[in-house]
């Protein structure tokens, strides 16, 4: 999953698999992993004019999932 800004509509192919678009708008409106939901609500939950780059770590610890993230 990869974040960012572009003036650009077309998407190359690649041996990874579909490369799409997805508005913002419409991110929260399918079925993820744990992982990318947490991903998707850290990324729109932050400041739009923060450049920093995390890195997020995975604790289950006391029974329940939890990111922690820290700038890199």
């Amino acid at each position: 999953m990869y974040f960012g800004e572009t003036a650009r509509e077309d998407v190359i192919q690649t041996d990874e698999g579909e490369l799409f678009w997805i508005a913002e708008s419409e991110l929260m409106n399918r079925e993820y992993t744990k992982m990318f939901t947490a991903m998707l609500e850290h990324y729109l939950e932050r400041d739009k004019n923060d450049s920093t780059v995390y890195i997020g770590a995975k604790d289950e610890g006391n029974g329940g999932f939890i990111m922690r993230w820290l700038p890199l």
